[in-house]
Formats: C-alpha cells, sequence, structure tokens
C-alpha cells in the first residue's frame, strides 16, 4: 500500500511540475540593445512575464498552441502567433521590437498674475532691490478716498505738496520717485 501511495504522489507531482517553458530576449530593433521590463502575455490567458534587466523573459506554460504578444511603451506592439509548445518542452523566441514614432501637438501654457492685491505689494517689496512702498487696491478701497491724492497721504511718511506733487519725508526732491500703474507722478523738483 506504501508504494502505491508513492507512486501515486510521484505521479501527481510530476505531472505538475511538468510544464512547458518559453524563453527569449527583448531586443531594441534600431539600437540593438535588449529591452530591460517590456511585458511579454500569452494571449488568452492571464498569464504574463516582464523582463528582466539584461531583457530576458521566461513564461511558464502547459502544452498547446498559443499567440505571445510583445509590449513596451513608445514602441509597437508585436504579436507572434501560432506559436506550438510541446510538454515538458523549453522554445526560444527572441524579439525585436521598433519604436513607434508619436506625433504630439503644441501644448501652451500660460499664467496670469494679480499684481493689485495686498499679497502681490508685499512680494514686489520683498523682491525689490530699492526701498518701496505702496498702495494695493484691496487698501484703496479699505480707505474710501475719493481720489488717488487723497489715499497716497494715507501711506506713511509720503504727503502731497500743492495738490499735486507727491513729497517723501526724509528724502529730497531729487531722491524720490513715484510712480502710478508704471506711469511716472510729478514731483517737486522738473
Amino acid at each position: 500500500m506504501r508504494i502505491l501511495t508513492l507512486l501515486f504522489f510521484s505521479f501527481i507531482l510530476s505531472s505538475f511540475f511538468s510544464q512547458s517553458k518559453i524563453i527569449g530576449k527583448v531586443i531594441d530593433e534600431e539600437f540593438n540593445e535588449t529591452m530591460p521590463f517590456a511585458n511579454v502575455l500569452v494571449k488568452g490567458t492571464n498569464n504574463g512575464v516582464t523582463t528582466d534587466f539584461d531583457g530576458n523573459y521566461s513564461v511558464n506554460i502547459k502544452a498547446g498552441t498559443y499567440t505571445l504578444i510583445f509590449s513596451f511603451v513608445g514602441y509597437k506592439t508585436k504579436e507572434l502567433t501560432d506559436i506550438i509548445v510541446k510538454e515538458n518542452d523549453v522554445k526560444e523566441i527572441n524579439v525585436n521590437l521598433s519604436s513607434a514614432s508619436v506625433g504630439l501637438e503644441e501644448v501652451v501654457v500660460s499664467v496670469s498674475v494679480q499684481k493689485n492685491t495686498e499679497e502681490a505689494l508685499l512680494m514686489m517689496q520683498k523682491k525689490s532691490a530699492n526701498l518701496m512702498d505702496g498702495l494695493s487696491s484691496e487698501a484703496f478701497k479699505k480707505v474710501g478716498s475719493s481720489n488717488l491724492a487723497n489715499a497716497i497721504k494715507r501711506a506713511p511718511g509720503v504727503s502731497i505738496m500743492g495738490g499735486k506733487y507727491v513729497y517723501v519725508r526724509g528724502l529730497g526732491d531729487r531722491y524720490t520717485k513715484s510712480i502710478l500703474n508704471g506711469i511716472d507722478i510729478p514731483g517737486l523738483d522738473p
């Protein structure tokens, strides 16, 4: 009885481990280099592998006729049909993949910056090489002035002379420059 049981288990184990194998290498057709991490799939099954660092692959499979699909990102997919695999056979199939040319559309990236906010003003002051101060449109709305001259008076150290000339405390007339939206505002010194 022991011999019969031993023969039974050895038969089951031998049939379990008696699978065929498809091995090979995936190579770049243009540069003749191996392709690591290319995909090899047996069509109609869930059986598939990825090539190793040297472009080698090995698929364990039962005897039969199969179709293999070889793919890699940026390369044309190649499909080999009618591959006959016999019982306990090792079949070697090397494949060359050619690159797929892909036409890309033009991409336009545009950015807009709001320069009239309090944060934009603070960032401009921080990045400026010169000493500067300003009023954002938000601050201008908070002040509630009817015109620009009244709003500028509220900036620290700034006054209006004669209702039209900007004067900054502590600096002579020649050393100040006032700009509003990129346009010079006249000072006392012409």
